[in-house]
């Protein structure tokens, strides 16, 4: 599956932003890692933001409560943390390490370390602005491969049930992983049966 134009639209409606975006997002690669008793351990993530406006301070990390601990790794400081209990969600607000000009690019590691004993069946990123260069893989443990894996593209952020999913086989390294050229206000992802 290849989407030469990009993914845009298929959210009916986008989360309110607690703290204004005063960027877009360049390039993201995220990477997700199950481990032998089929959990999801961690996500990690670098992405590299421009900004839109001068003197950028601060970027916004969000995520739904299910994260035992946010490491951020480089790019800034987590200044701080906001507690979104409408949309059941945690929102972390990290100072860049320097302050940007309009059209200056930063680059921002990351991960989200989840709760033990979390087994998803699927990972799912929703993408309100728009996102440039995206790259999500799935990682899994070369001892507990599923029986099938499906990237998917939703129109909500919890219907179980994505509107396209296409089969993708596993590497050699037991990943699958989808780059997509952009994707705003949709949600993406991967779904597995075990």
């Amino acid at each position: 599956m290849h989407y030469p134009e990009g993914i845009t639209g298929t959210l009916p409606a986008t989360l309110p932003q607690i703290f204004p975006s005063g960027h877009h997002t360049v390039s993201m690669f995220e990477r997700y890692t199950i481990d032998a008793n089929r959990c999801l351990i961690h996500d990690s993530i670098l992405r590299v933001i421009a900004a839109r406006e001068d003197n950028l301070n601060y970027y916004t990390y969000s995520n739904y409560r299910i994260l035992d601990r946010f490491e951020l790794i480089a790019g800034g400081q987590i200044d701080q943390v906001y507690e979104d209990d409408e949309h059941n969600r945690t929102l972390y607000k990290i100072r860049l390490d320097q302050p940007l000009r309009k059209g200056q690019t930063a680059a921002l590691q990351y991960r989200a370390h989840y709760k033990t004993g979390y087994r998803p069946r699927e990972v799912r990123r929703a993408f309100t602005l728009r996102y440039e260069n995206v790259d999500i893989a799935v990682q899994f443990h070369p001892t507990q491969t599923p029986a099938s894996v499906h990237f998917c593209i939703w129109d909500s952020y919890t219907d179980p049930n994505p509107i396209q999913q296409v089969p993708i086989t596993l590497d050699q390294a037991g990943t699958v992983h989808r780059f997509v050229p952009y994707v705003q206000q949709s949600a993406i992802g991967y779904q597995w049966t075990w």
